[in-house]
């Protein structure tokens, strides 16, 4: 856990516990500062963006998929159409597919962050494959 902690970076999909919420919750890395103190925003469940500042040591991140299993809000798995035997994430809202679920999560987040964010640097973009998101 400790190496995939050193390569989280901007945009990097953690998990964190808040006391306040009483669980843990999927969170996006917003920034790091030059003291390795890590920005994270999470949804609160209604669609309120939550922010903490924690070090990347701190017992309050997890790994994604440690703790949360579910996808976010308005998503559903449904079978790839470019990968046999795999799933893709839809966002129903728009009908943009994600290859993982830490990418779905990062869209639902830096939605509420920004509504006007484009996801189409990470999402599977339909006849295109991605090399980098496992095609």
């Amino acid at each position: 856990a400790l190496r995939l902690r050193s390569a989280w970076e901007e945009g990097a999909v953690v998990e964190v516990f808040s006391a306040s919420l009483g669980r843990w919750s999927v969170a996006v890395i917003g920034s790091i500062d030059e003291n390795s103190f890590l920005e994270v925003k999470f949804d609160d469940g209604n669609g309120v963006v939550l922010g903490k500042h924690l070090v990347r040591s701190d017992i309050q991140l997890a790994v994604f998929g440690s703790n949360v299993r579910e996808l976010p809000p308005g998503f559903k798995a449904v079978p790839s159409t470019s990968r046999p035997g795999e799933f893709s994430f839809l966002d129903v809202s728009t009908g943009m597919k994600f290859n993982r679920p830490d990418l779905a999560w990062r869209h639902h987040i830096e939605r509420l962050v920004d509504p006007a964010v484009d996801p189409r640097k990470y999402a599977d973009q339909p006849g295109q494959r991605r090399a980098s998101l496992g095609g």
